[in-house]
């Protein structure tokens, strides 16, 4: 499922580049700056991060972080007692979010879908007295302290909207903040034994598409606030037109679907990925090609109502990957006031598939 970078792409330390499509200049940036000014609104906004704890330094390097763009920030940590990816954010006031997709290749590989949330309000009717803090996060670790060994990859994608409160909605948060999708491998070994054997490496590579008319996300809180907020669509320059309908009907099931911008000869590949377990079970996988003529569109794709979807698109001679969260409640018990949707994509060329 997953290509190995050779070892002689490996990096030491934590870099950051401002990444132009393919026929563009190349920028660079700290992994903790905003994107530069000079950055053009259309380009993706890409950062390479690389984490290499070793015990035997004298001051080892247990920390890395990258920016997240109008959110906050993503911290990596490899230490004796602890391994994890950790959301920063200053308002908790808004809905962030932070899906992951967990591969751990330890033995018989295994899958987790988990999302990472920072809130005030858990539902649309909570007072928001409780909540979460600023934080949160997701623990790579199976066991604590950890095994002495493990390796495996993070696809995750985070995106952050108006809080569940629907009448603090346009209070809260009035236009979306841009969706970052990242891919992350981790691998130690000895974290049990004495500090200087002790080894582990995280990479990673985030990519945030700045353009606000490009941005691929729907959500609505409630069913009175659905009307007019139940399909979103957005043009990906290069890939096609993606739409996304949530309807506030239980009769109907959300979905995605892909009008390529080169139909002939398109192929849509889909990795549906939810729960927890074997990926044999967890990870579904589909496949569509269009015809060198007829068809314009892909077959709708079904949204889960918990879980995420990866995808790649194939058009023009160009692949191009895109990372999906969808969360959906139609027809809560406790009335349409708590019915919502949450959608939230982003495209990006990987760095690790």
């Amino acid at each position: 499922m997953r290509r190995r970078v050779p070892a002689c792409l490996l990096v030491v330390g934590a870099t950051a580049a401002l990444l132009a499509p393919v026929t563009g200049p190349v920028a660079t940036a700290t992994a903790a700056d905003r994107p530069p000014a000079a950055a053009r609104a259309a380009d993706p906004y890409v950062q390479d991060l690389t984490l290499t704890y070793r015990g035997a330094a004298d001051r080892p390097v247990t920390l890395r972080t990258a920016t997240v763009p109008g959110i906050g920030q993503l911290e990596t940590v490899c230490r004796a007692n602890a391994t994890l990816v950790r959301l920063v954010t200053d308002e908790r006031r808004y809905e962030t979010q932070m899906w992951t997709q967990r591969f751990e290749e330890r033995g018989a590989t295994s899958v987790q879908v988990k999302n990472a949330r920072i809130y005030r309000w858990a539902h649309a009717e909570d007072d928001g007295t409780g909540g979460t803090g600023y934080a949160a996060h997701e623990g790579l670790n199976q066991s604590s302290p950890p095994e002495t060994f493990s390796k495996g990859y993070l696809n995750g994608i985070i995106s952050q909207r108006s809080g569940r409160r629907p009448d603090v909605a346009a209070a809260t948060l009035s236009s979306p903040k841009p969706v970052t999708v990242f891919e992350l491998t981790w691998y130690w070994e000895n974290l049990r034994e004495p500090a200087r054997y002790r080894y582990c490496r995280i990479r990673a590579r985030f990519t945030t598409v700045l353009a606000a008319d490009q941005r691929i996300d729907l959500t609505w809180h409630g069913d009175a606030q659905a009307p007019g907020r139940e399909v979103r669509t957005t043009t990906v320059p290069g890939v096609g037109t993606l739409t996304l309908t949530c309807a506030a009907d239980p009769t109907q099931t959300p979905t995605l679907t892909l009008a390529p911008q080169t139909p002939g000869g398109a192929s849509l590949y889909v990795e549906r990925v939810t729960g927890a377990g074997d990926p044999r079970y967890q990870v579904v996988t589909s496949e569509q090609e269009l015809p060198a003529e007829g068809s314009t569109s892909f077959d709708p794709v079904p949204l889960p109502n918990n879980g995420t979807l990866r995808f790649r698109v194939l058009t023009g001679g160009r692949a191009t990957w895109f990372m999906l969260s969808s969360y959906y409640v139609l027809n809560d018990r406790y009335g349409p006031g708590r019915n919502l949707c949450e959608v939230a994509a982003g495209a990006y060329q990987a760095r690790f598939s």
